[in-house]
């Protein structure tokens, strides 16, 4: 734990943090890294498969919700994470997630149709990182988000 972690440890304000989440609990140490991911404003959290980033990644929107509850969020995630992050993420995070795949159809519904606008956080899978289509739009709309969030991808 580097400098900041441990001054932050030693307050008893970062406790706050355990209870943020709509759904689920923040640990000890993961309350610790939100608080030094957003003091950042840049942070890269580098933990194995399973060891509870997605949290991470909800008790960020979570305290940004709660500062300005108009923000926006865009996530990118591996294909096969969109089984399964999106419902979590919107349980931890208590928001509307709409997440699209690469393909011409999830494009068409949920990119080129603005549907994507309507949500909190909009999850795109890395694959739509090479779809001209998506990036174009994303880039139409860049100023729209407040923090882009890439899991595993």
């Amino acid at each position: 734990m580097d400098s900041i972690g441990q001054s932050l440890v030693k307050m008893k304000s970062y406790n706050a943090l355990e209870g943020i989440l709509a759904e689920g609990k923040l640990i000890k140490y993961q309350a610790v890294d939100v608080l030094s991911m957003l003091y950042r404003k840049k942070s890269i959290v580098m933990y194995d498969t399973g060891m509870g980033k997605t949290y991470l990644a909800a008790g960020i929107i979570r305290c940004l919700l709660n500062q300005d509850k108009n923000r926006k969020f865009l996530m990118i995630v591996k294909h096969k994470q969109l089984s399964s992050t999106p419902e979590k993420l919107r349980r931890a995070a208590g928001c509307n997630v709409l997440a699209t795949a690469a393909d011409e159809a999830s494009v068409r519904k949920n990119v080129l149709s603005g549907e994507y606008k309507k949500y909190c956080v909009f999850m795109i899978t890395n694959d739509c990182l090479n779809n001209n289509k998506v990036m174009s739009e994303l880039f139409r709309s860049r100023n729209d988000y407040c923090a882009v969030i890439i899991d595993e991808a």
